[in-house]
This record gives C-alpha cells, sequence and structure tokens, in this order.
C-alpha cells in the first residue's frame, strides 16, 4: 500500500515537473517572439531611414534578415542567462539557428553579394563568378593564416576541434569590432553634448568641415564627369568602327553597352547643388591628388566594359555620399547659426537691460544729489 501511495506521489511530482516545464516553454517562446517581433520593427525603420532609395528590395530584405538575427543575439543572451537548464533544449535550438545563420551571412552571403555587385559585371552569372574570386583572393590569405594557428594549436593540445577554433575566431573578431564600434559611440555621443553647449566654438568646426566636404564633393562631381566621358568615348569609337567596317556589333556586347548607358541616365542630370559644379575646366578649381584613369587606346570589349560599369557605380555612389554629407553639414551650419544668433540676442537684451537700469540708477542719484544734498531745501 505504501509503495503504491510513494509511486504515485512520484508520478504526480514529476507530472507537475513536466507542466511546469512546458508553462516554462510556452512562456519562453511568447517572450522571444514579442520581443523578435519588436527588433524585426526596429529593422525595418533603421533600413527605410539609412538605405538608398536606389537598393533594390533583394538587398533591403537580405539587409533586414541580418539585421534582425544580429538584434536576436543581443535578447536572447540575457534570456539565456536568467534561466534554468530546464529551458536549455528550447534556447539549444534557438542558439544554433541563430549562430549558424549570422555566422553564414556575415561570412559568406554578404561578402559575396558585396563582391558581386562591385564586380561590374552585366549578367547573374558573371557577377556570381568575379564576385566569387575576388573573395576567394580576399580570404586566401585568411585562411592560410588560419590554418597554421590551427595546426599549432592542435600540436599543442594534441586534439582537434576545426568548428571549435571557427567559432572562437569569428567571436574573437566580432568582439574586437564591438569593442571599437561601442568604444567610439561611448565617447562620441557626450562629446558631441559637450560641443553642443558651446555653438560659437562648434560653428567655427563646421565651418572647417564644409570647406573639406565641398572639396570632396567637387572630387566626387569632376570624377564622374571622367567616367562618362570615358563612356561617351568608347561608345562613339565602337559606333565609327560599326559604320567603317560595315559589320554588326555582337549581341551580347551590344546589350552590355544598352545596360551601361541606362546606368549613365541615372546621373545625366544632377540637382542644381551638384549641377553648377560640374564643369569642362577645373583650372579655377585645381585637382593635385586627383587620379584619373587613362582611357586612352581601350579596345572594346567586355572587360573594359566591366571596369567601365565598376568605376561608373563608385562614381555614382561617391557622389551621392558626397551631397548626403554636404546637406548634414549645411543643415549643422544652420542650427549652430541659430543657436549663435539667440544666445547673441539674449546677451544684448541683457545688454541693453543693464544699460537702461544703469541709466535709471545714475539718473536717481544725479537727482538725489542735486536736490537733496547740494542744494538742500
Amino acid at each position: 500500500m505504501n509503495n503504491n501511495l510513494n509511486s504515485e506521489s512520484i508520478n504526480l511530482v514529476s507530472s507537475h515537473h513536466a507542466m511546469s516545464d512546458n508553462n516554462k516553454n510556452d512562456k519562453l517562446m511568447q517572450l522571444v517572439f514579442v520581443l523578435s517581433l519588436a527588433v524585426f520593427v526596429l529593422s525595418i525603420g533603421l533600413i527605410r531611414h539609412f538605405a538608398s532609395p536606389r537598393t533594390p528590395l533583394s538587398i533591403q530584405g537580405l539587409v533586414l534578415m541580418s539585421f534582425t538575427l544580429g538584434f536576436a543575439g543581443i535578447i536572447l543572451l540575457p534570456i539565456d542567462l536568467s534561466l534554468d537548464t530546464s529551458a536549455n533544449n528550447v534556447l539549444y535550438s534557438l542558439w544554433l539557428f541563430l549562430y549558424g545563420s549570422t555566422f553564414v551571412l556575415a561570412w559568406l552571403v554578404l561578402p559575396l553579394l558585396q563582391e558581386c555587385a562591385n564586380s561590374g559585371q552585366f549578367t547573374r552569372a558573371t557577377q556570381l563568378i568575379a564576385g566569387s574570386r575576388l573573395l576567394l583572393k580576399g580570404y586566401r590569405n585568411v585562411i592560410l593564416i588560419g590554418m597554421v594557428i590551427l595546426v599549432l594549436i592542435s600540436i599543442h593540445l594534441q586534439t582537434i576541434n576545426v568548428f571549435g577554433f571557427v567559432m572562437a575566431l569569428g567571436n574573437t573578431y566580432g568582439l574586437l569590432l564591438v569593442i571599437v564600434l561601442l568604444g567610439y559611440g561611448l565617447v562620441d555621443i557626450p562629446r558631441q553634448l559637450w560641443r553642443q553647449s558651446k555653438p560659437a566654438q562648434e560653428m567655427q568646426r563646421v565651418q572647417i568641415m564644409a570647406t573639406h566636404a565641398d572639396e570632396s564633393l567637387f572630387e566626387a562631381v569632376w570624377a564622374l564627369q571622367d567616367v562618362e566621358q570615358a563612356i561617351d568615348d568608347i561608345i562613339t569609337t565602337s559606333q565609327a568602327e560599326e559604320s567603317t567596317m560595315m559589320l554588326p556589333m555582337d549581341a551580347h556586347l551590344g546589350q552590355c553597352i544598352d545596360m551601361l548607358m541606362e546606368k549613365r541616365k541615372e546621373t545625366a542630370v544632377l540637382s542644381p547643388e551638384l549641377q553648377r559644379r560640374r564643369t569642362n575646366n577645373t583650372n579655377n578649381h585645381p585637382r593635385p591628388n586627383a587620379k584619373v584613369e587613362d582611357d586612352e587606346d581601350k579596345e572594346l570589349s567586355l572587360d573594359y566594359l566591366a571596369t567601365l560599369h565598376r568605376r561608373l557605380q563608385q562614381a555614382q555612389q561617391d557622389v551621392l555620399s558626397g551631397e548626403q554629407r554636404w546637406n548634414y553639414i549645411v543643415q549643422k551650419a544652420n542650427f549652430y547659426a541659430t543657436l549663435v544668433q539667440l544666445s547673441n540676442s539674449e546677451v544684448d537684451a541683457a545688454e541693453s537691460q543693464q544699460t537702461s537700469y544703469a541709466n535709471n540708477l545714475q539718473q536717481q542719484i544725479s537727482h538725489y544729489w542735486y536736490k537733496k544734498i547740494r542744494t538742500p531745501t
């Protein structure tokens, strides 16, 4: 009888613990879902604020996924530390998915897409081939150094764990990057607040920044103009050769030229602020540090068109970045100019009030001196 009661008590306690674990898992999943949804909305806001209007939706979606997974690790870590080992199965699955996806995105997908976009090729296949070559070339030295370190560690520990070594290497790089970026942010934010308390000095600093931004924007517009001139020259040469030799142009080559011309038309007409910086005579604005590539005697080929395409993309991006920086500095200059004007007006009002008070006091003293002390009645 007692054995039956004991077994029933044990079963009741076990079922109670199982129900408690299920409730904890359910609450955990609900909390993770709510926080993940908040992180997802935050990531959408960041992308809509910072993304260029020309960025494709596919790239924005991939960056949105990267932001969401990266922020999810921040909210998942304190949850993991605050719980006991009963919910580790769920958290372990979440950690595996989160770490594996972010690792693949950070070290493979995003760098590959970046190299594909910067390759200057015109088709998906050629972009993928060129991007893979550039990525492997960049990772070649890192892989060699990593293999040497892995062999040395394996000899020292008399064991080998490739997965653990790769995780440690990725975490080390990530922590160093976080330290650099977070350290700059922790220093720069209070420094900006301190500088804003002195609008006159900050106004002078912004004026110096505006000079450098203006020169950079001029350089970016001139670089874009050089690339556009090179594109016009190669197209003119190809049309002349086609009309002289009476031979039709290669179909794929013609499509690449058309795509290059469509890309060129995106910045054919710039904003008035940038358009006035276009010039065919740069004598008034010397360019001692400018690097103009030699485009003479270039044959019409797919490689040269890809080079022009890459240079055009880079030049357009530099112009866009330079314009955004210029507009930001102009806004800061207007902001601090308003603060300085308000500060000066307050000082003038205080000085005028003190002067009026001093004049009234002087008149009262003079009246009292002449009427009461000097000529008493």
